[in-house]
């Protein structure tokens, strides 16, 4: 068995236990034994559990990223701020399918801020890459991705008070927020001129 693929064994375990038990039971000789590797073997991927569950976010995040590329590639290059909409159809594709992941993760990196260094790593670079890529500025990119993360924090939470279809109509009033900013120009010259 090569060492990649241990690995992948290791972190496809790994995501079992922790969205069967949540992130702070993950024991390493359980999570050996589901993976098909030696407690040794773990530990040559993993030294600490901190390095496994930084692993596991890593994976998330990569999750997320191709995710966007796939959606990327379906939207028209012409299509004004491409990236945020692509940011946006592939997230809550990806989110519905990895929220028990993502809980259970977040739960544990509650109690060491440090493990997040990855995603806020990766939502930073995605951030750049909108404003960079679009014609957003940086304000109305921060304004759409605050509303799509506040979107998915509470559902992750369990506290959302929208339906489905309500998700549903305001993804789709972010999109056109998206396309339609208002230009701040547009909106003085009429102001001006009432």
């Amino acid at each position: 068995m090569s060492r990649r693929s241990s690995r992948e064994k290791i972190l496809d375990a790994s995501e079992k236990i922790v969205i069967a038990e949540g992130a702070g039971h993950m024991p390493i000789e359980t999570i050996a034994q589901k993976a098909g590797v030696s407690r040794g073997g773990l530990l040559y991927n993993f030294p600490t559990k901190d390095k496994l569950l930084e692993a596991m976010l890593e994976r998330l995040v990569k999750r997320f990223k191709d995710a966007r590329y796939a959606e990327h590639a379906k939207l028209k290059p012409e299509t004004k701020a491409r990236e945020l909409k692509a940011h946006m159809s592939s997230f809550f594709r990806v989110v519905r399918k990895e929220n028990s992941i993502s809980a259970a993760v977040l739960a544990m990196a509650a109690h060491s801020p440090k493990m997040l260094a990855p995603i806020q790593k990766a939502r930073r670079e995605l951030f750049e890459e909108i404003v960079a890529t679009s014609d957003l500025d940086s304000t109305r990119a921060s304004v759409i991705m605050a509303a799509i993360d506040g979107i998915w924090l509470i559902n992750l939470l369990g506290i959302s008070f929208m339906t489905p279809d309500d998700e549903k109509k305001a993804m789709a009033e972010l999109r056109k927020l998206a396309e339609n900013w208002p230009d701040e120009k547009n909106t003085e010259v009429k102001k001006a001129q009432n």
